[in-house]
């Protein structure tokens, strides 16, 4: 099985370590199971960072995950996504957040998060909530 942490989860989990989903995470790497990290997160992870030397920090750490990389199927997917949640009454607030979703869609990841938007999508697509 594989687990996609959203960015609010890895935020929480590489700062103050605490969060709603940071216990889970924090179980999952202890169990050695598949964590994953792609590109949505890993720019809005890192984006926020103001020191070279955390940003240096934190992007080894996330070396360290298994990476999914986007194709460009995904990106038609998460236009699918947000088109359909709109078009029923749920606007995502975030594009990436399609993006991420349909990464997840396509490898068959739990996605793990800290997000209303992804329950949102969950809602009219088969994405899988950890």
């Amino acid at each position: 099985m594989l687990f996609l942490p959203d960015t609010s989860v890895w935020i929480d989990f590489l700062g103050k370590g605490q969060g709603p989903e940071v216990g889970k995470l924090k179980r999952l790497i202890e169990l050695e199971t598949e964590v994953c990290i792609c590109g949505p997160t890993l720019t809005e992870t890192l984006q926020g960072i103001r020191s070279i030397e955390q940003f240096t920090k934190v992007s080894r750490i996330l070396e360290s995950f298994t990476y999914l990389e986007a194709d460009r199927m995904d990106f038609l997917k998460s236009a699918e996504i947000y088109r359909t949640c709109r078009a029923n009454g749920f606007t995502i607030r975030k594009t990436l957040d399609c993006l991420i979703a349909a990464i997840a869609l396509r490898a068959d990841a739990f996605v793990m998060h800290s997000d209303r938007d992804f329950e949102a999508i969950a809602r009219f697509f088969p994405l899988k909530i950890y």
